[in-house]
């Protein structure tokens, strides 16, 4: 069976845990994070499923997991129907040096109240290898899939780094830019391969 192996924390908010599937919380800490929460961590998500999770607090990112110092590799799940009132509708990954890698997961349906309407990227590296990110939405500004920034108030970040093989990123939405893709200046965008389509009201935004 697929489980959520860790090192160090992890914390789980109102948990209803079924097998690999997180599901149904709401968290309105100010941490971000309503379905788990890492922080200093080596974290390998392996076919897991995050369903309709809820963070409720707007200086908070992440419905479904919030990430701090840590590297995360996803393979395979899903991650449907979460909500933020921050940034990621599913996933906020943050902090200079770590990486994020997604293998062939699945992101459908989430939202976030500001930007990244399934993934916020910041200071930080993100790896798409496959899989489909589709009919998200970042309903008042930018990046209805991906949302790509720095935190370069803090001197000891830096840019982030994006590179996309294989997989779709279509049917997104943002009120703004960037329907599929929102990338702030300065970070870097690598596309070798894969589908952007039919995002609203563009594809790319960089």
């Amino acid at each position: 069976m697929s489980k959520l192996s860790y090192e160090d924390k992890i914390k789980i908010y109102q948990e209803r845990k079924q097998g690999n599937t997180i599901k149904n919380n709401i968290n309105v800490g100010t941490d971000g994070g309503s379905g788990a929460s890492f922080n200093t961590a080596t974290v390998n998500i392996n076919g897991a499923k995050f369903l309709n999770n809820k963070q409720l607090y707007t200086g908070g990112g992440g419905g479904a997991f919030l990430s701090r110092y840590s590297n995360v590799t996803i393979n395979e799940g899903e991650f449907i129907g979460n909500t933020c009132e921050s940034v990621g509708g599913a996933i906020f990954f943050g902090d200079k040096g770590y990486t994020l890698t997604i293998n062939n997961a699945t992101f459908k349906n989430n939202k976030a109240l500001n930007s990244g309407g399934a993934i916020a990227i910041a200071s930080s590296t993100l790896n798409f290898n496959g899989g489909e990110i589709s009919n998200n939405e970042a309903t008042n500004w930018n990046g209805g899939g991906i949302f790509i920034y720095s935190l370069l108030s803090d001197p000891k970040n830096g840019y982030s780094d994006f590179t996309m093989r294989n997989g779709n990123i279509t049917n997104n939405k943002a009120n703004k830019n960037g329907g599929g893709i929102y990338i702030t200046p300065g970070n870097t965008y690598n596309y070798i391969s894969g589908t952007i389509s039919n995002n609203t009201p563009d594809n790319v935004y960089k």
